[in-house]
């Protein structure tokens, strides 16, 4: 997916203590070059094979005005593309806004946190019955993927399995193919409160490799697999093991250095950026590129892609999630491995 980021609507309705996302106001007017935004699009599907649009503000539905015509731009020249809005569901409650999805055929991304979500927001949209009942109608339609993040303060992933399965059989959304992924909080100094650590850690690469192993060995009918697997099946791979330069991270790194003047991230003024947590008027947050730490230098998995931080995270003051995260996969390779030679 294209990320389109609403330029002036970064303002969001929560203060989530773990953001990333360089502020909270809106300090600039909303922007919608049309001409610039269709030939960035453009450009960029010459290079990159890319089906699809993602949305992103701060919270869009809180410029849900701005979101309407950046909606009706995107159905004017891409008409057979899917559009997804990333939201935390708080304005969910408004009949205006979920009559408006519904007619749009809008995906959401749900960012709530399951057992932990207080630690986000006073409002819980799985506690609500009205915006509960309109999310169950939305993964039946397969328009919903919910968003999770784990941190030092919510390690548990089968209590959050537990947690999201009692909402999908109250809700009665159990045979629907709604996605949940478990999101691991990428270490940063920016926010050390939020760092696994010692038991968290341990819980979660636990908790974590045991969901890797039923997504693996399950069954399409089983819950874990139908509901929880995409994301641990998808994390794990050989790549994360390549050594390169941090700039060659990924797109963001490559644009974020100046290697490459086009990015997956754009903005509704037309411009490319490096993260779709900002918009051109401003820069992100991290200073990755400055230079890697002097931990990394004895460590059998310096300059490996899977322990990058990405342009608007950065290094951690130390050396321990990202360490557990490498050699946990290394594990889940081997076990791959192991499994395929018996299937021969």
């Amino acid at each position: 997916m294209i990320d389109i980021c609403m330029y002036g609507c970064r303002s969001c309705n929560f203060a989530c203590a773990y953001c990333m996302g360089p502020e909270k106001t809106k300090s600039e007017k909303f922007i919608l070059d049309e001409k610039n935004l269709y030939n960035s699009i453009v450009e960029y599907k010459k290079v990159r094979k890319s089906e699809g649009f993602a949305i992103w503000g701060g919270e869009p539905l809180l410029h849900f005005s701005e979101l309407q015509e950046t909606v009706r731009f995107l159905r004017s020249n891409f008409c057979n593309e899917k559009i997804m809005i990333s939201t935390n569901g708080f304005l969910l409650q408004k009949s205006e806004i979920r009559d408006y999805i519904c007619k749009q055929q809008l995906k959401l991304q749900l960012s709530v946190d399951g057992i932990a979500q207080d630690i986000r927001s006073d409002f819980n949209p799985m506690k609500n019955e009205k915006v509960s009942e309109f999310l169950a109608l939305l993964a039946k339609r397969n328009l919903l993927t919910i968003n999770c993040v784990m941190h030092n303060k919510n390690c548990s992933i089968m209590q959050n399995i537990n947690y999201f399965t009692n909402w999908m059989k109250k809700y009665k959304c159990l045979d629907s193919s709604l996605n949940v992924r478990f999101t691991p909080f990428n270490e940063s100094a920016l926010t050390p409160d939020f760092n696994f650590s010692g038991e968290s850690l341990k819980c979660f690469l636990h908790e974590f490799e045991l969901l890797y192993i039923r997504s693996l060995l399950g069954n399409k009918n089983d819950i874990i697999s139908k509901h929880f697997s995409k994301y641990p099946l998808k994390v794990v791979k050989k790549s994360n093991f390549e050594r390169i330069d941090w700039v060659d991270l990924n797109q963001c790194s490559r644009f974020f250095s100046g290697k490459t003047k086009i990015s997956k991230h754009i903005d509704t003024k037309g411009n490319f950026i490096s993260c779709n947590l900002i918009d051109s008027s401003i820069s992100p947050r991290g200073k990755t590129n400055i230079i890697i730490p002097e931990y990394c230098n004895n460590c059998e998995f310096k300059s490996m892609r899977g322990c990058m931080p990405c342009p608007n995270s950065d290094f951690a003051e130390k050396c321990e999630w990202k360490k557990a995260w490498m050699m946990f996969q290394e594990r889940m390779l081997l076990l791959q491995k192991y499994i395929k030679r018996i299937e021969k």
